[in-house]
């Protein structure tokens, strides 16, 4: 078992991220741990692709990041 608790989650080609109910994302894969570790917290949605992720917060602020690196807030209207 690698993780549980998941309530969202998604996958890119090479890591993987996962939302639990209290609003916590995790990741693993490449650019990541190898075991799931928090990289966020207050989030409602999550995407990924092939390298890069992106995530809506509750309070509506979008963040990007590319591999593993930290995430950055994006412009929103």
């Amino acid at each position: 078992l690698v993780f549980s608790g998941a309530v969202a989650i998604a996958t890119g080609s090479r890591h993987s991220l996962a939302i639990r109910a209290d609003g916590s994302l995790w990741a693993w894969g490449e650019g990541f741990a190898t075991q799931p570790a928090v990289v966020m917290q207050r989030v409602s949605a999550v995407a990924a692709g092939d390298t890069a992720t992106i995530a809506i917060t509750t309070a509506g602020a979008l963040w990007q990041w590319d591999g593993g690196g930290t995430p950055r807030r994006l412009a929103w209207p």
